[in-house]
């Protein structure tokens, strides 16, 4: 019987040196999360995406997306403006082994192939494609950092003078519409993620069908205040845009602001309103 007992009390010891150290590494991990959130929501533009997709707010707001999604169990995600692929690379962490999902990464630019290849699995899906309002081919402007990369004229903005980012590449690129992909498709819940510097709207009019069948249930997009880009769209004007389509602004996440703190850009996440499944 002592024996018995003497190995219950050594277990509970290791249990407790495993907590201890547990929630030591967890402390650290935070306190990591938070120095990457300051960097991240000053210097976005210099250190990258890469590190920024660690930030606390980016995981808040994934954890708060797929609690939503609770009780779903199928899932396409498409993903316009892959870029290096980092909001795929969270996304995954997110869905629950139960749920059956699809990918599709849309990323025009050549330069980031070797990244989102290696993405590239039964569930994820890469097309080298650019996403607009018709299915034509046109001309995307690659510059040293390439999330500043686009198919309309960079006109400054994000802390970053016009004249102060190289240009590296001119591509052609061939644009297609979601409608022409997925609009025939047997899809009931979608999460699309928008980020292609300026051109968000030309994607979104490419996705009326999508919208009126309200397949879409949640849309994730980067929005600004400014004209950053040359016949860009402001946040004020997308926003009219999918209300007419029945979306409310669910969060808001990723703000930045100009020298005089002024809000010029954000990422936001719309809901379907009106929707008792999600």
């Amino acid at each position: 019987m002592k024996d018995v007992i003497k190995s219950k009390i050594k277990k509970l010891k290791c249990y407790k040196v495993y907590v201890s150290i547990k929630y030591s590494i967890l402390s650290d991990l935070r306190k990591k999360s938070d120095f990457l959130f300051a960097i991240g929501e000053n210097y976005k533009y210099l250190i990258g995406k890469i590190s920024f997709q660690l930030t606390r707010n980016n995981y808040e707001f994934y954890a708060s997306l797929f609690k939503n999604l609770d009780g779903i169990d199928d899932v396409t995600i498409i993903d316009v403006g892959a870029n290096q692929g980092w909001f795929v690379s969270i996304i995954k962490r997110f869905i629950s082994p139960k749920m059956r999902y699809q990918i599709y990464m849309y990323e025009p630019l050549s330069s980031s192939a070797n990244y989102l290849f290696p993405l590239v699995d039964k569930n994820c899906v890469y097309l080298q494609k650019g996403v607009g309002n018709k299915n034509e081919f046109m001309e995307i402007t690659e510059y040293e950092n390439s999330g500043l990369s686009s198919i309309l004229e960079f006109m400054g903005g994000y802390g970053i003078d016009k004249n102060s980012n190289k240009i590296v590449n001119k591509e052609r690129i061939e644009l297609e519409t979601l409608d022409s992909r997925f609009n025939n498709e047997n899809f009931s819940h979608i999460i699309l993620k928008i980020d292609i510097q300026g051109y968000e709207y030309q994607a979104l009019q490419g996705a009326i069908g999508l919208l009126v069948s309200r397949k879409i249930k949640f849309i994730s997009i980067e929005l600004s205040t400014v004209e950053s880009y040359k016949d860009q769209k402001t946040a004020a004007e997308i926003i009219a845009f999918l209300s007419e389509y029945d979306f409310e602004i669910f969060n808001i996440y990723n703000t930045w602001k100009d020298d005089s703190g002024k809000l010029t850009e954000f990422d936001a996440i719309f809901r379907l309103k009106h929707e008792k499944n999600i």
